[in-house]
């Protein structure tokens, strides 16, 4: 189970700031510039790029902009529809005819001004196999239904996440609203244009701007490499180390005293980009124009280009095209307007197109899905072995110091618990002052830092066992191409007659306590597992085949290629998963274990158990007896078993398996 790695408040501020000089660079560029006779290429490309962002002479046409405008303001109903048409290489596409006819189509109101909307939507898998469900928002409140499930709406309250144990999503919205504010006022980027723009204009010189062509239309064209940037950004902090002012501004969110930006703060960030080291790459940014108007913004980055061109317009229609290319791999989106000279009937047709060579089906280049479970599950495994380990180090600390609250680990903890627990694991000093678990039979390393954090893991494709099988040769030339097309209609109205939600016509998971929405959430699923299966059997597909999961690139050509080589996962990869899930739980079985032992394999399998039902395994703990007593394998009684672990006894831990050889069922005895 990989570690999440999130991304911490300073350096999204330190992002917003940069975006904002940035756009103070555009609006100080275009007050200068459009009242001057352009006489060089940065001039020109500074003039336009200014240009991109005007409301009035921008990228975005005025009719456009009103459009939107008009959908914020006025209430509207839409009806639309989603198709796909995928091409593969004629020995994959036994799987892709037997979706080419499904879509999605949607029909509903909308009031952006009162936060309000509703939907009405069908998966359509054949004329006579279809999914509706509806879709409503009130305000904060956001609803589904599905006549499979019931007649009212199950509602989420965003402004209670508390209630749901998502306290921490809720803190995430709140302080990206905070950070959102930190620069608002006219004053705060006029200081920004005096203090930084004239380090941008020193940084990037003439020579790195030059005059190109495409067709009729004139581009100007920035060019600057890795090292350029890099010196850049040194040269920003610098002025950001005596900006007073907006150190002040970035600190007032911040309550502690020692996370605030301060010019010591910001010149240790200074020797950490300087210490960077650069490769050899360049990036470019080009800005084509007609008739003194924007048209398309390219940016290049070593061998991968995106841009951004309206494509055509008249003035009741307009045309864009956004695209991005890597090789032989290529994404583009298509977005017309029609109907904008009324403004009244409005249709939106947009077209996504994905490339990419066929060669991605054959196993070299992707691991088959056994592979890949099974490798998933041995890290998961290993990682958490070394939370055990560490959970156990920390316990120890702690029975034999009651007062310490801050626990530190050192090599000699960790190889003495190893030692005891007769792991195959091998133990080194790492240069920056971390420790190196590597487990002996399978060569993965665990990263830890002396407070017990695991700070790097392996990942999927850390494997030493090679594959067997070779690229199809026939694919070598072939091309997989995905179009999906989205429609839709919109007809703006005087006033709308979207419903409200109340106790007659929905429920709020808000209102319920965990227990029961754990069961009311249970038997929804399994309902819907219900709905699925049969509607999958009437259109002769298999359980791995809704057409929903192969209308999607990646999942698609895994699917083919499993179809089409037979890799699906057979009886002796089945067995090796299930043997791995067994010994992680049978470490623990044995007659005289401390307290803190039977915490961790609470732990363990508290946590195996909420990754596993996140990716619909079948390897779960459903059942524990505890000195006789049944209990469901659940959160709540987990927490509760753990904390009932009496320190000054000792247990006896067992395990028995279901009818497939797989664990389910814990047994743990107070001796």
């Amino acid at each position: 189970m990989n570690q999440k790695k999130k991304i911490s408040k300073k350096s999204i501020i330190i992002i917003s700031i940069l975006v904002v000089i940035i756009l103070a660079l555009a609006g100080f560029a275009f007050a200068y510039f459009t009242t001057d006779i352009l006489k060089n290429e940065k001039q020109c490309f500074v003039s336009y790029f200014a240009k991109m962002f005007d409301a009035k002479n921008g990228f975005i046409e005025n009719n456009l902009i009103s459009y939107f405008e008009k959908q914020q303001n006025t209430p509207y109903k839409d009806d639309g529809n989603i198709s796909a048409d995928i091409n593969v290489p004629e020995a994959y596409s036994e799987e892709i005819n037997k979706v080419k006819d499904t879509n999605i189509t949607f029909t509903g109101e909308v009031d952006k001004l009162n936060s309000k909307a509703n939907q009405d939507i069908s998966i359509n898998y054949s004329d006579n196999v279809t999914f509706p469900f509806s879709y409503r928002r009130d305000g904060d409140i956001y609803g589904l239904k599905t006549e499979y499930v019931g007649s009212k709406y199950v509602t989420i309250d965003s402004t209670r996440l508390d209630d749901l144990g998502l306290g921490e999503l809720q803190q995430d919205a709140n302080e990206a609203k905070e950070t959102s504010s930190i620069i608002s006022s006219k004053d705060d980027i006029d200081h920004l244009k005096e203090t930084y723009i004239p380090v941008l204009n020193q940084n990037l010189q003439e020579s790195k701007f030059s005059k190109v062509s495409d067709g009729n239309r004139t581009g100007y064209k920035l060019t600057v490499t890795y090292e350029d940037l890099k010196n850049l950004a040194v040269s920003l902090l610098q002025a950001l180390k005596t900006d007073q002012t907006t150190l002040d501004k970035l600190n007032e969110n911040i309550e502690k005293e020692s996370e605030k930006y301060t010019a010591d703060s910001i010149e240790n960030i200074i020797k950490q980009v300087n210490n960077l080291k650069t490769d050899d790459g360049e990036i470019s940014i080009t800005i084509y124009q007609e008739k003194n108007k924007p048209v398309k913004l390219e940016l290049t980055i070593d061998d991968t280009s995106i841009s951004a061109d309206r494509v055509a317009k008249t003035n009741d229609s307009v045309e864009y095209n956004v695209a991005i290319q890597n090789g032989d791999n290529k994404i583009a989106l298509d977005a017309k307007y029609s109907g904008l000279d009324s403004m009244q009937n409005v249709s939106e047709n947009y077209e996504l197109s994905v490339e990419m060579p066929a060669e991605v089906l054959a196993s070299e280049n992707i691991l088959t899905a056994s592979d890949k479970a099974r490798r998933q599950m041995a890290i998961s495994t290993e990682e958490e072995t070394v939370n055990l380990i560490i959970g156990q180090v920390k316990m120890n600390k702690m029975i034999n110091n009651t007062a310490a609250t801050d626990v530190e680990i050192s090599r000699e903890d960790l190889e003495e618990q190893i030692q005891s627990e007769n792991y195959n694991i091998t133990i080194i000093d790492n240069t920056n002052g971390n420790i190196n678990l590597t487990f002996e039979d399978t060569g993965d390393t665990f990263e830890v830092d002396t407070s017990g954090t695991i700070v790097n893991s392996p990942s999927l494709s850390d494997s030493q066992q090679d594959t067997d099988s070779s690229i199809d040769e026939n694919l070598e030339n072939e091309t997989l191409s995905y179009k999906y097309t989205y429609t839709n209609n919109v007809v703006f109205e005087t006033g709308s007659n979207i419903e409200g939600y109340n106790s007659d016509n929905s429920l709020s998971l808000n209102d319920y306590n965990e227990e029961e929405r754990e069961n009311f959430l249970n038997a929804v699923a399994e309902r819907l597992t219900e709905v699925r299966q049969s509607q999958m059997e009437e259109l002769g597909l298999a359980e791995g085949e809704d057409p929903i999961i192969l209308l999607m690139p990646f999942t698609a050509s895994l699917s083919m290629y499993n179809q089409a080589s037979g890799t699906a996962q057979d009886n002796n990869m089945e067995a090796v998963a299930i043997n791995q899930f067994n010994t992680m739980y049978e470490n623990y079985e044995g007659t005289n274990l401390q307290a803190q032992t039977v915490r961790g394999l609470l732990s363990t399998m508290q946590t195996m158990n909420q990754s596993n039902q996140q990716n619909n395994s079948k390897y779960l703990i459903e059942e524990i007896n505890f000195d006789g007593e049944e209990l469901e394998a659940t959160d709540q009684n987990i927490a509760s078993l753990k904390s009932e672990m009496d320190t000054t006894k000792t247990y006896t831990v067992s395990f028995e398996k279901n009818e497939d050889g797989v664990i389910n069922r814990v047994v743990i005895t107070t001796n």
